[in-house]
């Protein structure tokens, strides 16, 4: 169907495109001829040469019948009701006896026609399909399952059967009369008049908010201040709301609600279908045919109240007398205001190509087999019948859709856009300057009014129009040319050469056209017109960024006039082989549409994974004059040594489709990569070749910080190899199909996929709840199918494809039942849908949940109510300083019924640059990215619940995602015994043995490596168990602590990693470290006295001072300041995933002391000064016992009783002067962690600074933290001043230039401005647990509960990092900085020695060898923000640097 752009989209008159689609195949739609709004008719049955009656009787209930003609019976008059403005669906109403025809779908009889009060629900909704236009012969369907009709049977009664066809279903229209339907029918306009006066509700002229309304006579020159609209949201609602369609309002009656009290008067306000002070009653009122009390019901206190009028007053009363009495009059202007295409949403495309695969088309399989896409199916074709049109783009954007440009500007032939901007394509125009990026979660940008685009206050609906030419390959005259996109965010208009090509609204479906009637030789131009919001906007309320534009690839694909449209390539492989014998088929679609007579052939080969050929065929395609279409199936039976496609072994076969002309010459070549796996469901779990699979996966969003939405194959490629190497073997494409190049690189690299379609209505849904929302809208129904199925079409040949997802957080509604059914019928896979889980209906194969509780996982994941695999779909919420208690999780999956896996929420933060920062090329401060958060633009927004990734925006490893990889690591190591230094190990991958790892190990003294080496692997296969012997020499030190390091590494290289890459680790404690109380040692005399502020504690070397309370002042050592603050009670920690949106005064910042003494005492010997603190505090009780020598040595034992259930740490505070740098520690490291979320960090030796031991949160927050402190030495490396601290008990400390609060006040990291150096020594700090989605509390044992006890002693030795002994304990030292994309490195290492730049996985960045004693650079070329270890090994010994690049 052309359309003209320059009219009117909002044309009143619409033909019915989606009853031409759906039910007759055709587009000759405009010879139906559809009953008439009011039009009475006689139904009478074809067959049985009856009409239907109720009977003459007035009794709801009873059933509907055919009985003779008898034109004096009032029960054979039934009045065509319509029901729809965009379909025929009508109610049956016979008006004389005020009862309805009701399908009675889920009464005893379901489906049997009786009568029954109006309800307009779907039960009363018949679709008229027209059999017989000139004879008025129709078939009666049921609108919410059109497969039913209505049938008469032999016994005279009526019953809805499902495929009921032929005579026995036609039933003749014989007109009566028309009559005005003066009832309430929803989407009917109406003039609503007192019965008495006949004056008219109006709002004398006002359209705006607060508007009141009143009665007053009916002038027809203000007509739209007149006319009201019926409207409801969902079919079984009583209610009505009363719409103004000229003015885009609702009358709110404005009743007492928890909001106030109201003003108890009718008035106009935006349209809210949850408003209860819109949701308005018509009660018939008895004896009184078409009179009615206009009703509503008080929020507030459920009180009824009525609609009065006094004079031209209308007002709301308590008192029912005093209700007016109301008639409805029917009317039908020609002016109301008809929807926008891109505000209907049964109109969500026109002349687009159904779905089909991927696949590029080459000439010849020779072109094809030189092109490296061959290989690498993600690459950018060359020799292929392909030209894209990526690049330049002339480009026009306006703030409105009034603005936009039309024909002579823009689309025309001839129109000249020279003057227009410049913009690259595929790009998201709002990362150009074009309008803000909104984050919008669980809300719309527009008012929840489906399908209008009514902007919220200060935002607007811009419009992007597009235009470029091309020059047409002259070898392409004769061929079919499509024009293809692969995402385009928006409602988007195509022209060419000045002609329409048709419209598309799917954010993230390919949208394909025929250009062949538009295109010319030579030059040629395309023009594309893209609205930002669209009704289509409303299923795509996915949690990201909404942008606009072109932002996916857009090019031309030629083939030849008859060809090979599409091909679906199925297998079945028998268990018996395991697996590695079965059938192919591939069903070829040869399309015709030209309706020529044709002879085609086409070869399809299989090709193995090293080249070979395995299996060939042909089939041949002879069209007689007007056959359009074939599909032949090409099977391949026997097929015996395959090597099956998993995500550990992903053997790729290729299917090569070589399509011929008459002559037998090669024409329309393409391949598809192709991989032989069985799926199933069995007893509640998935299998995958015969083996139990556990999905151990991330949700991914396309998201970069410089191109938005954009992703390039780059950026693709990384995700997927850092998936891998993060142990991940799972992605949920969230919430939208990823683009076809992308399932490739998950077919190459190996990860199994749930494909998600684009349809997100969270907002509907949380409006409308499970019975309401456009999910439970039938006139949707189309629109979520074609999202889906477009999906399935184009990705069913991937193997790495498991599972379907409908879509995501929009209800249970019955919309989905509609997508399921389209789905099965398309393909055989698992389906996925957790809101359907959620709702307890049908439509989905796995049992999903989002973000349980351990209780809750435990439960479904041994207990479901369907017994179905049960799949955490969203999980371990990852935004800031996160993914606690993951082990845990799954210690319970694994050992579960039903339980299948999970995917964390979610892969990436969403950080993005600004506009101008891009333009400007300033993404940096300070050493930090310049990224933006939702908060940073116009809301409704969810402030930074846009950052929850395990990596950064630009792909730094996270402290998370090392845990992610230790506890989904697929070897465990089971027990260490000390006696036969062995390992016990298990395999627990799936399909592959070990022998392509080697075991490598280090003993540790203190924290030192003193001894390395390698250990071969066996061959252990999955499932199995093994021991290792470890070889080590090493032999115990009196008083050290003895650690053992066990790494899994592959030996050779892999496509996602370079050999030697640790794939499974785990550290075993050889020897305890010494439990000895620390103490401290006599000097020389100090001298305690009182001072002003208290005491004085002083020797020849050193001073301390201290309020009367036990406060510590000053600490200062050989005139050098040790202390900024003295040690304190802390209890402050905000991290985002303990609450989001905390205040500062939410919780304690300060340590919230409530009192406090001290006492102090000088030994006997006068060599020791003793304080002791005792305080209470809003969170604890503690006592700090200071024992003080004339060096400077301070000893505290702290204790500390926990006084509240949710403290969040106990432990102690203070500030070490900014200068004080340098660090080096013994505890978990290299980078932070914490005690539930350690996995991957091991005890030992690091250096750092402290700047570095920041981590690059999008939103700063407490961070940085390492347990197991043993000792520490902070020191100012130009002076070497420093002190160095040693711990007994549990110690967990972090170190860094911001406060707790300091973090929680600032909004981004570059905003920062560092200061001296905070130092937190913890007893223990609670687990970080998963708070910020869902009710996820930290684990129990990972609290603080209240009355627990801690202990703990720190001793604070002063140092100078220039005395021998000091420097013996640093040897290795190593100072880092970074100049012109080199990391410098100068220190203490001698030429030759190797230096590795390690990033947080483990994965080797950069290399070099030290060419001379103490100067080496390690290359930083393309590597992200974040944190990373360099390993500087010389022969003699091994330290680890953690840097923050």
């Amino acid at each position: 169907m052309a359309r003209n752009i320059d009219i009117d989209f909002g044309m009143k008159s619409k033909v019915f495109v989606l009853l031409a689609l759906l039910l007759l195949n055709t587009v000759a739609v405009a010879q139906v001829v559809l009953p008439s709004d009011g039009n009475v008719y006689r139904l009478m049955s074809v067959s049985a040469g009856k009409v239907v009656t109720n009977g003459d009787v007035a009794v709801h209930d009873t059933y509907l019948s055919v009985v003779d003609v008898n034109e004096a019976s009032k029960g054979q008059e039934w009045t065509m009701v319509s029901l729809s403005s965009k379909e025929p669906v009508f109610a049956l109403y016979n008006k004389n006896y005020g009862q309805a025809a009701d399908m009675a779908l889920n009464s005893k009889v379901p489906g049997k026609l009786l009568q029954w009060e109006s309800t307009w629900s779907d039960n009363q909704k018949f679709y008229v399909s027209v059999v017989d236009e000139a004879e008025g012969v129709v078939q009666l369907l049921c609108n919410s399952d059109r497969n039913k009709a209505m049938q008469v049977q032999d016994n005279g009664s009526l019953v809805m059967v499902n495929g009921a066809a032929g005579e026995s279903t036609y039933f003749r229209l014989q007109f009566v009369k028309h009559e005005n339907v003066n009832f309430p029918v929803p989407d009917h306009n109406y003039i609503i008049r007192e019965k008495s006066s006949g004056m008219a509700l109006n709002t004398r002229g006002k359209g705006e908010n607060t508007a009141r309304a009143y009665i007053d006579n009916y002038d027809e020159n203000d007509r739209a201040y007149f006319v009201w609209q019926l409207r409801r949201d969902a079919a079984d609602a009583k209610y009505w709301q009363l719409y103004a369609p000229y003015l885009g309002k609702a009358i709110d009656m404005s009743l007492p609600d928890r909001w106030g009290e109201g003003s108890r008067y009718p008035l106009l306000y935006d349209p809210s279908y949850t408003n209860v002070n819109q949701q308005i009653y018509f009660t018939a009122i008895d004896g009184m045919e078409g009179v009615y009390r206009i009703e509503a019901k008080a929020g507030k206190n459920n009180v009824w109240y009525y609609l009065k009028v006094a004079g031209n007053v209308l007002s709301m009363t308590t008192d029912a007398t005093e209700a007016g009495q109301f008639v409805v009059e029917a009317v039908s202007p020609d002016d109301i205001p008809q929807p926008n295409v891109w505000e209907d949403e049964t109109f969500f495309g026109e002349n687009k190509e159904q779905g089909r695969a991927a696949y590029i088309s080459y000439t010849s399989v020779a072109k094809m087999l030189a092109d490296e896409r061959y290989a690498f199916p993600w690459l950018e074709p060359e020799n292929a019948e392909y030209l894209s049109l990526n690049g330049i783009w002339n480009i026009n954007w306006v703030e409105s859709t009034r603005l936009r440009p039309g024909e002579e500007t823009f689309w025309g032939d001839g129109a000249d856009v020279s003057s227009w901007d410049k913009i690259e394509v595929p790009s998201c125009l709002e990362m150009k300057g074009y309008g803000d990026p909104l984050y919008v979660n669980v809300n719309y940008p527009f008012k929840n009014n489906p399908p209008k685009i009514e902007m919220k206050d200060g935002l607007i609906n811009s419009v992007a129009s597009y235009r470029r030419t091309f020059e047409l390959p002259a070898e392409w005259g004769d061929k079919r040319v499509f024009l293809h996109f692969d995402g385009i965010y928006g409602a988007a208009f195509v022209w060419m050469n000045g002609k329409y090509v048709g419209y598309t609204q799917s954010g993230n479906n390919e949208a394909e056209f025929d250009i062949s009637e538009h295109m010319r030789q030579g030059s040629n131009n395309v023009c594309v017109q893209v609205i930002r919001w669209s009704d289509a906007s409303y299923l795509e309320g996915q949690d990201m960024w909404h942008m606009s534009g072109i932002h996916r690839d857009v090019y031309l694909l030629a083939t030849p006039k008859t060809f090979v449209r599409d091909h679906y390539i199925t297998s079945a492989l028998t268990a018996e082989s395991m697996y590695t014998s079965g059938k192919m088929n591939v069903a070829i679609e040869m399309d015709n549409r030209n309706g020529n007579a044709e002879s085609k052939s086409v070869d399809v080969a299989l090709m193995a994974p090293d080249g070979s050929e395995v299996a060939r065929k042909s089939v041949r395609f002879d069209f007689n004059a007007g056959e359009k279409n074939r599909v032949a199936n090409v099977a391949f039976e026997d097929l015996a040594g395959l090597l099956p496609w998993t995500a550990e072994t992903p053997n790729l076969y290729t299917v090569v489709v070589a399509q011929k002309n008459a002559e037998g010459e090669e024409e329309h070549v393409f391949s598809t990569k192709y991989g032989f796996r069985h799926i199933e469901i069995k007893s509640g779990l998935v299998y995958i070749n015969g083996e139990k699979v556990l999905f151990k996966g991330a949700n991914l969003q396309d998201t970069h910080p410089v191109t938005g939405r954009t992703v390039d194959v780059a950026t693709m490629l990384n995700d997927v190899k850092m998936m891998k190497q993060a142990n991940m073997n799972t992605v949920r494409t969230s919430h939208y199909p990823r683009q076809s190049k992308m399932n490739s690189m998950f077919d190459y690299y190996g990860l199994y996929c749930m494909d998600e379609a684009d349809l997100e209505c969270h907002k509907s849904w949380e409006d409308g709840k499970e019975n309401g929302g456009i999910t439970n809208e039938t006139s949707w129904i189309p629109q979520y199918i074609d999202r889906t199925v477009r999906m399935v079409y184009r990705d069913r040949n991937y193997p790495s494809i498991i599972f379907w997802s409908l879509g995501n957080e929009s209800g249970g509604g019955k919309n989905f039942g509609h997508t399921y059914k389209a789905v099965r019928e398309l393909d055989p896979r698992p389906i996925h849908y957790e809101g359907a889980s959620r709702a307890g209906t049908a439509h989905t194969d796995i049992y999903s949940e989002m973000y349980p509780t351990m209780t809750e996982a435990a439960n479904h994941a041994n207990g479901n109510s369907k017994g179905q695999p049960y799949f955490m779909c969203e999980y371990a919420h990852a935004m800031g300083n996160a993914v606690g208690n993951l082990k845990e999780y799954w210690e319970m999956m694994e050992s579960s019924r039903y339980g299948i896996g999970g995917c964390i929420w979610d892969w990436v933060d969403q950080s993005i640059y600004d506009a101008e920062d891009i333009k400007s090329g300033e993404f940096k401060i300070g050493g930090m990215n310049k990224y933006r958060s939702g908060f940073d633009y116009p809301g409704p927004h969810q402030g930074n619940f846009v950052n929850n990734g395990l990596v950064t925006a630009d792909r730094a490893w996270s402290p998370e995602l090392t845990n992610v990889k230790y506890v989904y690591q697929y070897v465990k190591f089971l027990n260490y015994d000390a006696d036969s230094k062995s390992i016990l190990i298990r395999n627990d991958y799936d399909f592959i043995s070990l022998d392509k790892f080697y075991l490598s190990y280090s003993v540790l003294l203190d924290g030192e490596v003193i001894e390395s080496g390698n250990v071969d692997v066996p061959a252990v296969v999955p499932g199995a168990e093994a021991v290792l012997e470890i070889p080590y020499s090493t032999e115990p030190e009196n008083g050290k602590e003895m650690l053992l390091n066990v790494e899994l590494r592959y030996k050779d290289n892999q496509t996602w990693v370079d050999a030697g890459y640790a794939i499974a680790t785990e550290q075993y404690t050889l020897v305890e470290r010494e439990a000895s109380a620390l103490t401290v040692k006599a000097g020389d005399e100090l001298t305690l006295a009182g001072t002003a502020q208290g005491y004085s504690v002083k020797s020849s070397r050193m001073e301390m001072n201290f309020k009367n309370d036990g406060t510590m002042l000053s600490w200062v050592v050989d005139g050098n300041k040790l202390m900024e603050v003295g040690p304190e009670y802390g209890n402050y920690r905000w991290i985002e995933n303990d609450k989001p949106t905390e205040t500062l005064n939410e919780y304690a910042v300060g340590p919230g002391i409530k009192s406090k003494s001290a006492t102090f005492k000088l030994s006997d010997d006068k060599k020791l000064v003793i304080v002791e603190v005792n305080a209470s505090t809003w969170c604890s009780d503690y006592k700090f016992v200071y024992t003080i020598a004339a060096d400077g040595t301070m000893l505290i034992d702290a204790s500390y009783t926990a006084t509240v259930s949710d403290a969040r740490r106990i432990g102690m505070t203070m500030e070490f002067p900014a200068a004080f740098e340098q660090v080096e520690y013994y505890a978990y490291g290299p980078f932070e962690n914490y005690v539930d979320r350690r996995g991957g960090s091991t005890l030992g030796r690091y250096r750092t600074t402290v700047a570095d031991m920041f981590e690059p949160y999008p939103m700063p927050q407490s961070m940085g933290n390492r347990e197991g402190l043993r000792d520490l030495l902070i020191f100012n490396d130009k002076d070497g001043v420093g002190v160095k601290v040693q711990t007994r008990g549990n110690v967990a400390f972090s170190l860094l230039h911001y406060s707790d609060e300091h973090l929680k006040r600032t909004n981004h990291t570059w905003e920062l401005q560092e200061g001296n150096v905070y130092a937190h020594f913890d007893c223990y700090q609670k687990g970080l647990g998963n708070g910020s989605c869902g009710n996820v509390a930290t684990l129990d044992k990972y609290l603080i509960p209240k009355g627990a006890h801690y202990n703990c002693s720190l001793l604070f030795t002063p140092v100078n990092t220039n005395d021998v002994s000091v420097e013996e304990v640093l040897a290795g030292r190593v100072q880092f900085t970074v100049s012109d994309g080199r990391l410098l490195c100068r220190g203490d290492f001698a030429a030759g020695a190797e230096l590795s730049l390690y990033n947080m996985g483990g994965v080797l960045v950069s290399k070099t060898m030290a060419q001379q004693a103490g100067e080496a650079s390690l290359s930083l070329a393309s590597l992200p923000h974040g944190s990373y270890a360099v390993v500087v090994r010389d022969g003699i010994s091994t330290t680890v640097h953690k840097v923050l690049y």
